[in-house]
């Protein structure tokens, strides 16, 4: 219990409930990262903490009792919204899976569109709209290989692991956590 007999009990809750608050934040951080990659293919460590555009935490302080998990990935919004990618232009190339060897690889410059301009390449209208060729090989044992799909709209189905993973976590241990912190903060009152 506490160390006088004398102590300031709001002070004491405020302090608990900004620690549950980070406490929260911070379990709810490593919770999206892991749903992210369970979720999408990432290719590289972008959604790192440490990163620039990786889920982040604000803290919440005595003065500020909110924490929020967020993130700059600006593509993330439309997975997170549902919203359908349009071109600026022309079309958005949509790659197959002759454009990258496995479905975790980045494709290197010279296999994206531009890259493959001028290389054996043929743009040809189908049924379901225009695709990117490229013949490989020589000879009678050459093929054309559909490169990239090309559509002026991309349709992106909305997965909301930020807010979903950030709920469950806050749902399932906000009881737990505040009452951790509140003893915590009991026990150290002045």
């Amino acid at each position: 219990m506490p160390n006088s007999t004398k102590f300031d009990l709001n002070k004491q809750i405020t302090f608990a409930v900004a620690a549950t608050l980070t406490q929260l934040a911070k379990e709810s951080q490593s919770a999206v990262v892991d749903d992210l990659e369970s979720t999408f293919t990432i290719r590289n460590e972008w959604l790192q903490p440490s990163n620039r555009f990786g889920i982040h935490i604000t803290p919440a302080t005595k003065d500020n009792l909110e924490s929020s998990v967020g993130t700059d990935a600006d593509w993330l919004r439309r997975h997170l919204t549902g919203e359908d990618k349009t071109a600026e232009g022309g079309n958005i190339a949509i790659p197959t899976q002759n454009a990258r060897r496995s479905q975790s690889e980045i494709i290197p410059r010279g296999r994206r569109p531009k890259g493959l301009r001028g290389q054996r390449d043929v743009v040809l209208q189908t049924r379901n709209g225009a695709v990117l060729y490229q013949r490989q090989g020589t000879g009678k044992t050459s093929k054309l290989l559909p490169m990239y799909l090309l559509r002026p709209r991309a349709r992106t189905e909305q997965r909301n692991v930020l807010f979903d993973s950030t709920a469950r976590v806050v749902r399932t241990r906000i009881a737990p956590v505040f009452g951790d912190k509140l003893q915590l903060a009991l026990s150290t009152a002045k």
